[in-house]
């Protein structure tokens, strides 16, 4: 069998951690062909590389495993086997929206007794590839020296206190990355890797215009990013093609097809690095959004779109608006995320001749996007500590629980909260028909339809 790796974290000659892709000609189950974390023992605990690792978990466990950790985000009571396991389970686990393989190296093992090394001699034997012998030789796309890149942060953030929490903000968006490629072919799957992509897109630009990282540590961002793009529209969307239910299920709009055999990774690659430079975060995503559908077969763009239509008719109402907006309204799509929350807040400040002064975002949320919400609060912590980046992120959000089904519910939540807003509210209808088309008809009847909007 052959590979592709798609990211090596290393420690010098050291290797921390492999994200590996199968070749799938040869085979149509996705079961056996998903992609691989290869983990070391390096990747324990006390680790340099911890910090990121404890994100990663987080994310892949669906926000159901939190591991503890000291204020530099470590936990030296972690072993390397404890790490597996947890991987390995949630790997396997029904409710996550993540399928991967778990790999290790071959190690000699000298005691046989304890049931932790049995579990870790079965996890070896049993893994799909053999770290020793095959991954010296396979072409990486992302070679990542952690330690070179914690340290040219660290000296950033000398010249600049105000950059003291920057490189846990790199973690996450690395953290983001790598789960990225391991998100399974579902509906949640393929909207995670949107959120991941349009939250990784948004930090880059703003990132990149303050210049808050050395050259090398944006290209090796810059480099992230592209594989994201490049790789939901060549290696997913082929990974979901080959399964029945995307053909007939519903969210098979939202997949890249047919594979852009065409798109190379060098193609995306240049096009980000120029685009990065411009003057505004809706001109950055606004390029990438017509690179990307353009250029295909189709005319479709399936990660970056959103993003777009949002701006787009936030702006064109707003130009038809005056007064002052101090509260927002919107509900949570499946592609909620940091990337919509401050793509929303750049569209409100774009228009000058609105007084802008909002002192609160209410976002309504389903069940179904429990996900999207806890890592929407993640990142929005972590990029709010960064002095220079946090005005671009709302600081007052609000959520409350909604039903994509129940009328009566919906009716009693959204009229008590329209009750208790003035007129100086912006509502973006969005999302579940029947609770956005509630929304929208009650926002009408009480703002006017300059300060409401359907999407």
């Amino acid at each position: 069998m052959s590979y592709t790796c798609d990211l090596c974290i290393t420690k010098g000659d050291s290797t921390y951690l492999y994200v590996v892709t199968p070749k799938n000609e040869d085979c149509k189950s996705y079961v056996r062909r998903p992609k691989i974390l290869a983990v070391t023992q390096r990747t324990h605990g006390k680790s340099h590389i911890w910090p990121l690792l404890s994100d990663l978990i987080t994310m892949l466990s669906n926000f159901t495993t939190y591991v503890s950790r000291d204020d530099a985000g470590y936990n030296k009571d972690i072993s390397y086997a404890d790490i597996v396991r947890i991987f390995y389970v949630h790997s396997i686990s029904l409710i996550t929206p993540f399928r991967y393989l778990v790999a290790v190296p071959l190690m000699r093992i000298e005691e046989h007794a304890s049931p932790w090394v049995i579990k870790s001699v079965h996890a070896r034997l049993t893994s799909p590839i053999n770290l020793v012998k095959d991954l010296e030789c396979i072409k990486c796309i992302n070679i990542v020296d952690y330690d070179d890149l914690s340290s040219k942060l660290k000296d950033k953030a000398k010249d600049c206190e105000k950059l003291n929490n920057l490189p846990r903000l790199i973690d996450l968006l690395i953290a983001s990355y790598i789960a990225s490629l391991l998100t399974a072919p579902t509906r949640l799957g393929m909207s995670l890797r949107q959120v991941y992509t349009q939250a990784f897109a948004i930090t880059l630009y703003l990132i990149s215009k303050l210049e808050l990282i050395p050259y090398a540590v944006l290209n090796t961002l810059e480099r992230m990013f592209a594989h994201m793009i490049y790789d939901t529209y060549t290696w997913y969307a082929q990974y979901v093609s080959e399964l029945e239910e995307p053909r007939i299920a519903e969210y098979h709009y939202m997949v890249a097809s047919p594979v852009r055999k065409d798109l190379r990774f060098k193609d995306v690659l240049d096009k980000v690095e120029r685009l990065v430079k411009v003057a505004n975060i809706a001109n950055f995503i606004g390029g990438i959004y017509r690179f990307l559908k353009f250029m295909g077969p189709t005319n479709r763009e399936v990660v970056l779109g959103r993003l777009v239509k949002l701006h787009d008719e936030i702006r064109s109402r707003l130009e038809k608006l005056r007064g002052i907006i101090s509260n927002v309204v919107t509900i949570a799509t499946e592609q909620w995320g940091p990337g919509q929350l401050i793509i929303i807040n750049d569209a409100l400040n774009s228009v000058r001749d609105v007084e802008n002064h909002v002192n609160k975002f209410i976002v309504l949320y389903t069940q179904s996007v429990m996900h999207q919400r806890f890592y929407e609060e993640m990142f929005r912590s972590r990029i709010s500590n960064v002095d220079k980046l946090s005005k671009y992120v709302p600081q007052n959000v609000e959520y409350r629980v909604i039903s994509s089904t129940d009328v009566v519910y919906n009716e009693v939540v959204i009229n008590n909260l329209l009750s208790i807003l003035r007129n100086n509210t912006f509502v973006i209808s969005q999302g579940p028909l029947i609770p956005a088309l509630k929304l929208y008809v009650e926002s009408v009847r009480k703002f006017g339809q300059d300060r409401a909007i359907l999407i």
